[in-house]
């Protein structure tokens, strides 16, 4: 059962078009395993074409048009450009259709098992999905029972649990659970001991070390 959902204003954002395009993904990731957010996504999209039909039309300026079409194209080849399928999309196996939402899946350069995991820690792997916006998508696989270092962070930070669970200073939270930490959040999500914890992260910047250790390990990297 899934007990964390996005915040109500996020949801709001995702149904007018205009949360940024990072946070979007995680809201429609989300909402693609969650009906509650499904009904009240199409709730707020049901009052918003109520008031745009209250609203007396205005002429569309031929120019704007056409630089809304443009945009759209540019962004339709850019999809296409990244793919291997025929449709200009990755061709991904059962396990990957199984674990990865539909909203996420256009992300994916290959199935999850080929993915450019890089790991970073002891059972610990991330494989990034790209930038998008001010927000930074990644794959995050925590082993079971593994955690990830304490840390805080230097912007939002948004995950969506895509397998397992894992829990943290926070609150425990399951397959469908979104989970938030602000720069005020210290915290150390370690995952369930019933398996691994699969998690879609959205960053709004990077993460910052905290406890001994990791206070060395920033005062390293930074030289």
């Amino acid at each position: 059962m899934i007990s964390h959902h996005p915040h109500e204003d996020m949801l709001i954002e995702y149904a007018n078009g205009s949360l940024p395009a990072a946070e979007s993904l995680l809201v429609a990731s989300h909402a693609s395993m969650c009906g509650e957010c499904q009904h009240r996504i199409a709730d707020v999209e049901e009052i918003g074409a109520a008031l745009l039909d209250s609203i007396e039309e205005a002429p569309i300026d031929e120019k704007s048009l056409r630089s809304v079409l443009d945009r759209i194209d540019g962004l339709s080849a850019e999809s296409a450009a990244g793919g291997v399928g025929e449709d200009g999309r990755a061709e991904l196996d059962e396990e990957t259709l199984s674990l990865v939402p539909p909203p996420l899946r256009p992300l994916l350069t290959d199935s999850l098992s080929s993915l450019q995991w890089r790991r970073i820690g002891r059972g610990l792997r991330r494989a990034a999905l790209g930038s998008y916006g001010a927000g930074n998508v990644s794959l995050i696989e925590i082993r079971c029972g593994g955690s990830v270092p304490a840390h805080t962070h230097t912007g939002d930070e948004y995950t969506l649990v895509l397998r397992g669970a894992f829990h943290d200073e926070t609150g425990e939270y399951a397959t469908g659970d979104v989970a938030y930490a602000d720069p005020d959040i210290d915290h150390r999500p370690r995952a369930s001991s019933d398996g691994p914890c699969l998690c879609l992260t959205i960053e709004g910047g990077p993460i910052r070390l905290t406890g001994p250790v990791g206070r060395l390990l920033n005062r390293i990297v930074k030289g």
